[in-house]
């Protein structure tokens, strides 16, 4: 499969997976918002309605039962029974006002209900019992305003019985809705969950196909493209070995294939010619190539150092026959390079250097010819033999000088092998031991010595070559006329430092005469013992000194003659020059032939001309020659390194060392030194320096490039990239102005302003969006269009890269209109394309004057150019990437969105229900007690009046029945009648206080049980802020561990507030539980500081039975105040132990608690939040210092319509 067509699918894939998420998502919400409508519009409002039903039926039922309340309420304020009718006229009023809202909601279910199922039966029976509650409840009321007690009570239980069926069948209905939407919710929750489940899914789906489109992006082309980059780099570093192994049928691994090819034959031609180059480079002898016609085509160093040229220009294309002596040698060299196969042959001719001196060289020729069988080229190697000539001819006369000494000589000379073979013996020799030269060579010369001295002689001679020892023996030669000759032979090993394989050479010296002297001295010595006895020992010493001392002497003759002969041939085949001068009067006393070759003179002009020395030197080094001269007086030695010139005008360098010899009284002797050529070597460091400091160059230029990749490539974003590039490329280049320009094919999207101020079009316009350049240059950010006639717009639009060096030279038009626009007096540039198909531009100008872009420069520009390109790609991508996560980001924020407000709903149905539950309990048990309390209220009084007439009644049988008969009297004792006469009263009225006492919580109960309610009224804030402090009254008291908790209200004179009063008395309850709750809680030593101190024997480990100390006292402050026209401020606040910044940040958040588990569920103070601020378009603040205690800032508007309209 090619790269685009995976590219193509992948991406297609990756739409498709987004496009489903979408409608997949679409389609959730959809279904989702039908539910919850389904729920707004039809099930919810009927639980309303339904719990509207109940509170209001309560109410009413509420209103006609608390006659008895009205009756003693009346009697309290001391009021007669005449005005009872206006009371019950106001209790009228309020039942029939229930009774109407009771029909309003009544209608609102009408509405809400289906017209057939069993919904609609239930309403049909809710009505008929309504008007059933109502007739029993009107003739209540008709009995109240007559002022009739006992028949009531017949009414009261038949609208008890009325009333519990009534209520129960609304609780039922009630469940029964209640459950229906718990079901609905249920099935929005789970539908939720499962399309929050499915886009998660989704998203982690795209996401691991973004990432596996990213690694197949990076494995199939970023990575195999970094790779063929880095081997482009290796092969270009050297690094020929390198190769691109990518497994792939696309364009990148047919790429990689053909660059692997590529760099296979490069190799291979990289390396022969690198070999060919070596070898042509390494050559010592002259190498050089001639074309076909005989002219030279190449040649190598050597060539010029042979012949003596400066540059290369001198010999190229020049004949060969202009180099060689002799015609005869060129037309021989042009007769058989056209019949010869390869190989033409090899031999000694003469060259011509540049200055015409003759060079004799070993030549030898080859042919090369192409597969035609045309010559291409022929191939010469020329051998200088100028040394090899001048040591044959040394050879040659130190031969002469060796064979003349050696013929003439007194004592036999001879070389031998190891083995004892004769391989030279002199004239004298085989006169000495009687055998001619052939029987010293060819036989076995130890059969030639006498038998008794032979097998001493063998002995000493094998031990000799053993250890490497010269070999001395004095033996005897046996003529084969039978003649003696004594002989002295000495041979010593011709190499100086070991004698393994070497030859020996030696003398022998007849001595015969001496032996016959010395036997004839011995007769002598014989015959006159006899007559001298006495002969002293000290001529017998003396005269063997004699005979030590003359050998010595010979032999050190020999030795130095030896020596003189070795150091005559070495001074005369080395190339260095010799000289040895005197030390007084500077006379030269010895000059090496080498003179000749480096100074290209006589060695006689030396000698006759002694400032010859200082007139060849070159002139700016004779100062410093002069200078070490002198300093070898003192010093005794010097190096110095320095040039001459020859008679041809050629320079060549000399490195002389000298060395000053003194004689015993250390007067200077003579000054001998040596002088080599070294100009090879330093033309070699010249050569060595230079290829350094390209090489350096380079280098820099690498690290320059890298340099600035790095810092290209550290960012992501587009336009730090650009900047970065324009300023290092102009820093880099020293150029006066550096931009960047994005081609806008589509021009621009909306009217922005050109560079001239005018309004630009949708036409194709050039943008210029980053630059660089001098201090005294204007800036050429902006816009400029585009001239479709333009070559360079043309040019640059196919990617070339346009150069001009000097505007006003070029024949081109376009270039002197950029110069007016830009002041460019020359000017590269360089487009590139990014992976959008962008076309981009970097521009470099200089404006003070035309310039010459080296192509070093123009491949510096293209490398950074790539980068560039190669970075904005990246950013791009990046771009891309971070485009796709912020879009999944935003799905997912919209889907928690969805599901936070699902909780939310979820939370206000939840708390909707328990507010509903408690407003039922509230009012079923404010009605419970009433019942009781009124019958109470209703029989109190004729009790009262009943004991009052029997008291009377018995005050008379008392009066008139003075004397009670005795039974009568017994039973008074023991009832003990007076008290029960004194008490009976107080007990009755107890009785009353114990009712006016239950009648406060009745009230405090109907007041906090107004949270149902369901539109806002004016309300008495006070009045809710005492009913809840009532309910809460349990919790003040004193507990063990703690005191009582003092309530200290600061009430303002606030007027009625429009709200809803049962929602604003959850708040109070909340605020108020939590105070106490924080009151309640241990004191912890760190925050109780503030307060007061901890009881001593407290520790910090004790903290959970901590208790507060003795004089703490706890308290809780209610403050409200108005505050301008329409706001009003309650200040909640207790000196508990406070809360930290971290928890007080988080108070209002959904399910938040601080309580252990199980004590708080977290959302008292976040429905508080929402019921202050949404709801009453107030603001709840909380204030928290720890060890200070808390406060909460309540504001809310009188009037909330009022304050929004002024929003």
């Amino acid at each position: 499969m090619k790269l685009q067509t995976k590219l193509v699918s992948s991406f297609l894939g990756l739409t498709a997976i987004v496009a489903l998420l979408g409608i997949t998502h679409v389609s959730s919400n959809q279904n989702i918002s039908k539910r919850i409508e389904a729920i707004s519009t039809r099930k919810v409002p009927r639980i309303v309605a339904l719990k509207e039903i109940k509170v209001t039926s309560l109410r009413m039922i509420t209103e006609v039962t608390s006659y008895a309340l009205l009756q003693s309420e009346l009697e309290r304020l001391g009021e007669t029974r005449n005005n009872a009718p206006t009371v019950v006229e106001g209790e009228s009023r309020e039942y029939q006002e229930a009774y109407q809202n009771l029909q309003t909601w009544l209608v609102e279910l009408d509405q809400l209900t289906p017209n057939t199922g069993e919904e609609r039966e239930f309403l049909v029976e809710v009505m008929q019992l309504t008007q059933e509650v109502d007739r029993i409840a009107q003739e209540i009321i008709q009995l109240k305003s007559q002022n009739v007690t006992r028949p009531i009570l017949n009414n009261y239980r038949e609208l008890e019985e009325l009333q519990e069926t009534f209520i129960s069948k609304l609780s039922y209905q009630t469940s029964q809705s209640i459950f229906a939407l718990q079901e609905e919710q249920r099935l929005i929750i789970d539908q939720t969950s499962q399309s929050n489940l499915i886009n998660i899914i989704l998203i982690i789906l795209i996401a691991l196909l973004g990432i596996s489109l990213g690694l197949l992006l990076a494995e199939n082309i970023a990575k195999p493209i970094i790779k063929l980059k880095n081997a482009a780099i290796a092969i270009g570093q050297g690094k020929l070995d390198v190769r691109v192994h990518i497994n792939s049928s696309s364009e990148i691994g047919i790429l990689a294939e053909a660059f692997n090819s590529m760099a296979e034959e490069l190799t291979k031609k990289t390396v022969s010619k690198h070999y060919v180059d070596n070898i042509f480079k390494s050559l010592i002898d002259a190498l050089i190539v001639l074309n076909p016609d005989g002219t030279i085509q190449d040649f190598n160093f050597a060539t010029l150092f042979l012949l003596g040229y400066e540059d290369d220009t001198e010999l190229l294309g020049r004949p060969i026959s202009h180099l060689l002596k002799d015609r005869l040698t060129y037309d021989e060299l042009a007769t058989q390079a056209g019949i010869a196969n390869s190989l033409i042959g090899r031999k000694e001719v003469e060259f011509l250097s540049k200055d015409g001196q003759v060079i004799p060289v070993y030549f030898s020729a080859s042919v090369m010819r192409d597969q035609g069988g045309s010559i291409q080229a022929i191939v010469c190697l020329a051998q200088d033999i100028r040394e090899r000539k001048r040591a044959e001819a040394a050879l040659r006369e130190s031969e002469y000088r060796y064979h003349t000494l050696a013929s003439i000589s007194p004592v036999g000379i001879f070389r031998m092998s190891q083995k004892g073979r004769f391989l030279y013996v002199n004239e004298r020799l085989s006169q000495i031991t009687g055998l001619t030269e052939n029987q010293a060579k060819t036989g076995d010369w130890f059969e030639a010595i006498h038998p008794s001295d032979r097998s001493r002689v063998i002995q000493e001679w094998n031990e000799s070559v053993k250890e490497q020892l010269p070999f001395q023996s004095e033996f005897r030669f046996l003529h084969e006329n039978g003649t003696e000759r004594w002989v002295w032979g000495q041979a010593v090993c011709q190499s100086d430092k070991d004698c393994n394989g070497s030859d020996y050479v030696g003398t022998i010296a007849d001595i015969t005469e001496r032996k016959g002297m010395e036997e004839a001295l011995q007769q002598a010595n014989d015959e006159l013992e006899t007559r001298v006895q006495n002969r002293t020992f000290e001529l017998r010493q003396a005269l063997e000194q004699l005979q030590r001392e003359s050998l010595e002497r010979k032999l050190v003759a020999e030795a130095l003659h030896q020596s003189q002969e070795r150091l005559n041939g070495i001074l005369q085949s080395i190339d260095d020059v010799v000289w040895s001068v005197s030390g007084t009067t500077s006379e030269m006393l010895y000059l090496s032939p080498a003179v000749e070759t480096i100074y290209e003179r006589p060695a006689s002009t030396f000698f006759e001309n002694f400032n010859l020395w200082q007139e060849v030197i070159y002139p700016k080094d004779q100062s410093m020659v002069n200078l070490a001269f002198q300093n070898s007086l003192e010093t005794g030695t010097t190096d110095v390194e320095y040039r001459i010139v020859r008679p041809s005008g050629e320079v060549r360098w000399l490195r002389q060392r000298t060395r000053l010899v003194r004689d015993r009284d250390g007067n200077p002797l003579r000054i001998d030194g040596i002088a080599s050529d070294i100009t090879d070597r330093k033309q070699a460091e010249a050569q060595l320096r230079k290829s350094e400091l390209r090489y350096r160059k380079l280098a820099k230029q690498e690290a320059l490039i890298n340099r600035l990749t790095d810092q290209i490539r550290n960012s992501l974003e587009i336009d730090t990239i650009l900047e970065t590039a324009v300023s290092e490329i102009r820093s880099l280049l020293q150029v006066d102005r550096c931009l960047f320009i994005w081609y806008r094919p589509q021009g621009l999207e909306k009217n922005n302003s050109s560079h001239n101020g005018a309004t630009s079009t949708l036409s194709p316009c050039w943008e210029v969006v980053k630059e660089s350049h001098s201090p005294d240059l204007t800036s050429l950010l902006g816009y400029y269009p585009t001239d479709p006639e333009s070559s360079l717009m043309a040019q640059l639009l196919n990617r070339e890269t346009i150069q001009v060096d000097d505007v006003r030279q070029s024949q081109n038009p376009d270039p002197l209109k950029l110069q007016a626009a830009s002041g460019y007096q020359a000017f590269v540039a360089l487009p590139i394309q990014t992976l959008n198909g962008e076309i981009g531009l970097v521009s470099c100008g200089h404006c003070q004057g035309p310039r010459r872009w080296s192509d070093r420069e123009l491949l510096l520009l293209k490398a950074i150019a790539n980068q560039v390109a190669i970075a904005i790609s990246q950013a791009e991508l990046y771009t891309r990437a971070t485009d796709s996560a912020r879009h999944a980001r935003e799905k997912a924020q919209q889907l928690q969105q969805t599901l936070r407000e699902l909780q939310k709903t979820q939370t206000q149905l939840i708390q909707t229900e328990k507010m509903s539950s408690l407003g039922q309990m509230v009012a079923g048990v404010a009605h419970e007690i009433n019942n009781p309390v009124s019958f109470i209220y209703g029989n109190i009084e004729p009790a009262n009046e009943y004991i009052h007439n029997l008291l009377h009644l018995l005050e008379l049988y008392q009066t008139h029945y003075a004397e009670p008969d005795p039974e009568i009297q017994e039973v008074i004792e023991e009832i003990d009648l007076e008290f029960i006469i004194d008490d009976l009263p107080k007990l009755l009225s107890s009785m009353k206080v114990g009712a006016n006492r239950i009648r406060e919580i009745v009230l405090s109960l109907r007041n906090f049980s107004r949270l149902d309610e369901s539109q806002m009224k004016s309300v008495n804030l006070h009045e809710g802020i005492d009913s809840t402090l009532l309910i809460l009254q349990n919790r003040l008291k004193a507990k063990p561990g703690r005191a009582e908790i003092k309530i200290i209200k600061d009430y303002d004179n606030l007027p009625l507030v429009e709200c809803y009063g049962g929602e604003l008395n959850q708040v109070f309850m909340n605020l108020l539980s939590n105070a106490i709750d924080a009151l309640e809680r241990p004191l912890q030593k760190n925050n109780s500081k503030h307060n007061t101190a901890l009881v001593p024997g407290v520790t910090q480990t004790e903290s959970d039975a901590a208790i507060a100390p003795a004089n703490y006292a706890p308290y809780i402050r209610i403050q409200t105040t108005r505050q301008g026209i329409n706001q009003i401020e309650i200040r909640i606040s207790d000196n508990g132990t406070g809360m930290t910044e971290q928890v007080r940040q988080r108070i209002f958040d959904p399910f938040f608690t601080t309580k252990p588990v199980g004590a708080g569920t977290g959302l008292g103070l976040s429905i508080s939040y929402q019921i202050i601020v949404e709801k009453h378009r107030g603001q709840l603040e909380c204030v928290s210092t720890p060890g200070r205690g808390t406060e909460f800032l309540i504001s809310l508007p009188i009037h909330p319509a009022e304050s929004t309209g002024k929003r």
